[in-house]
């Protein structure tokens, strides 16, 4: 009888260390995964973030154009004036000034004026909050619509959001926070458009 009641004993110490055996390779298993989907999430993010960045640049590169054309513009007005004034002046003068008169032709020339790209809708990338394990969804909104209409769509379309929890989107570049609060702004007011991505945080 004590040979086997030690028998159970020992049984019972191989199994409950093998519990114990398997709970630390769970928490290990767990700790990999966490951290493997955490650098995922970091890789897609600094994606997404340089894809941005691109976006500015080109808004960038077209506000400057759009200025240098207006300079170039009002050049050629202010040109084109001093002509017309040196040209009235010199009526009945000599004939040095009589001849100089025909160059504004050349100047008064009409430049076709930069067109500026309207966009009707926006583009949305929502990133689920960090550990969530969801994938990013993207959607198209029309310009006209507001913040409101995003948030709703985040809560419609993330299941960590389906409880109620209050939260938050965060753009980047250059860094905004929208929330419930900004639910009556125009998407065309927002400084979202065209495209932007989004991470959704919980507050």
């Amino acid at each position: 009888a004590a040979k086997l009641d030690a028998l159970k004993a020992k049984m019972k110490d191989k199994r409950a260390a093998k519990e114990v055996a398997n709970r630390e390779e769970h928490k290990e298993k767990e700790k990999v995964r966490r951290k493997t989907g955490a650098e995922a999430a970091k890789a897609k993010s600094d994606y997404e973030d340089r894809q941005m960045a691109k976006l500015v640049a080109e808004k960038k590169r077209e506000k400057e154009a759009e200025k240098v054309h207006r300079a170039k513009v009002k050049a050629l007005l202010a040109q084109d004036e001093l002509n017309r004034l040196a040209s009235k002046k010199g009526t009945g003068g000599t004939a040095t000034v009589a001849a100089a008169a025909p160059a504004p032709a050349a100047v008064a020339a009409p430049i076709a004026p930069l067109e500026k790209k309207v966009y009707t809708e926006c583009r949305i990338q929502l990133r689920p909050p960090a550990g969530s394990g969801g994938k990013p969804i993207t959607a198209k909104f029309p310009a006209t619509e507001t913040i409101g209409a995003i948030l709703k769509h985040a809560v419609a379309n993330i299941p960590t959001l389906a409880n109620g929890l209050p939260f938050a989107m965060i753009m980047s570049r250059p860094r905004k926070e929208f929330t419930q609060a900004d639910a009556h702004v125009l998407i065309s007011d927002s400084g979202l458009m065209p495209s932007a991505s989004l991470m959704v945080q919980l507050k």
